[in-house]
């Protein structure tokens, strides 16, 4: 049976990384650059080419295929899934960056827009502008409130990793109590409800959804 290791999907326009369990084919973790050199070569495509495909300088690429370069913008990460055939949230799932520390906390406050839900206690903040493939951002639930499933995104993928405080994940009748700088990767289709047992504090966590729940 493979091993179990630890994803990291990385959103760099936002700033951070994530890290939640993976089932790997191998003993080995891959950092982005030798997960982008290896499409490259499954796809039969020389540096030169991945360049003009992408409008990036081949000294670029052989830079992030050599991991000088550690992060990319999501507009070239895009550019390279493309190139090499496949779709952004591939890449992104395949990205491992081992050895490397999340920094999130000074871009929490690049705040897109937000979605208010006075009445039920929680809010979502969205950290970058609407798009088709994802949201990125994150939920603030008030002390002892309850969020049940019919209030929140139901869409194929859903990634959790909770800031402070504790949270209850309720899924598929069973209960699971998430703890700071915990992670956790669902699907969302199925009904599901957060409860923060907080009496006095607000809990905060990064919430992204695959694909976006927004329309476009």
């Amino acid at each position: 049976m493979p091993p179990k290791m630890i994803e990291t999907v990385t959103f760099p326009e936002a700033g951070m990384f994530i890290q939640a369990p993976l089932i790997c084919s191998g003993n080995e973790k891959e950092n982005l650059g030798q997960i982008i050199r290896a499409l490259r070569k499954e796809k039969g495509i020389s540096q030169e080419e991945l360049a003009r495909k992408t409008q990036m300088d081949r000294t670029t690429i052989a830079r992030v295929e050599c991991g000088i370069i550690k992060t990319l913008s999501m507009g070239r990460l895009e550019g390279i899934a493309r190139a090499v055939g496949i779709d952004l949230k591939t890449l992104l799932a395949r990205v491992n960056f081992e050895g490397e520390s999340a920094s999130y906390r000074g871009h929490l406050n690049q705040t897109a827009f937000s979605l208010e839900y006075p009445e039920d206690g929680f809010r979502i903040i969205s950290l970058t502008p609407k798009q088709k493939e994802f949201f990125f951002g994150r939920i603030e639930i008030q002390p002892q409130r309850t969020i049940a499933s019919a209030k929140l995104p139901r869409t194929e993928q859903i990634y959790l990793h909770l800031f402070d405080g504790k949270v209850l994940l309720t899924r598929l009748a069973k209960e699971l109590l998430l703890k700071a700088g915990d992670c956790f990767i669902f699907s969302g289709v199925s009904d599901y409800e957060f409860y923060n047992p907080d009496p006095l504090k607000s809990i905060s966590a990064l919430f992204v959804t695959y694909p976006s729940f927004l329309p476009v």
